[in-house]
């Protein structure tokens, strides 16, 4: 369960993205695996955030995919794997995807949208390195398609 008494931050018109800093009380299992979280539903970006971080990994969100792709230009090794909404205003996910893997094919890729999607309609250098997941979804189902994207981390309970 989410700590109630944790409550995530919200995108502002300022900085739009924040840091999770949200823990279960033990060691973090995933703590130097940094997740980026790129969603326009302000409910379901923190919800996302709430839920990786519970369960170890270090989290930022954006609701701007713009701004999104502007941290990883700006560092391009900083997240292992983005979440991204593939229907996102300005920016689409899918354009975000593409640029991602432009400027480091070795960042994992995890897609989600309500609609039914094909990844390998995105052109990406490295296939294995992108997933998609059907919206809606469980939070165990975020954990089980993390863990199959990074392999070398394994998702924990819900």
């Amino acid at each position: 369960m989410v700590n109630a008494r944790t409550a995530p931050p919200q995108p502002s018109d300022s900085s739009e993205r924040a840091t999770s800093s949200a823990t279960t009380g033990s060691a973090r299992p995933f703590g130097s695996i940094n997740v980026l979280v790129v969603d326009d539903e302000v409910a379901l970006l923190n919800l996302m955030q709430r839920y990786l971080g519970r369960i170890g990994y270090q989290v930022e969100i954006s609701a701007n995919s713009c701004a999104a792709l502007d941290m990883i230009i700006a560092e391009p090794c900083r997240f292992q794997l983005v979440v991204a909404d593939l229907g996102m205003p300005q920016l689409s996910g899918r354009e975000l995807v593409v640029r991602i893997g432009e400027i480091n094919p070795s960042i994992a890729i995890l897609v989600c949208s309500g609609e039914p999607f094909d990844c390998e309609s995105i052109p990406h250098p490295d296939s294995s390195r992108l997933r998609f997941l059907q919206k809606p979804f469980a939070p165990q189902m975020l954990a089980n398609a993390v863990s199959e994207i990074l392999p070398f981390s394994k998702a924990v309970g819900a």
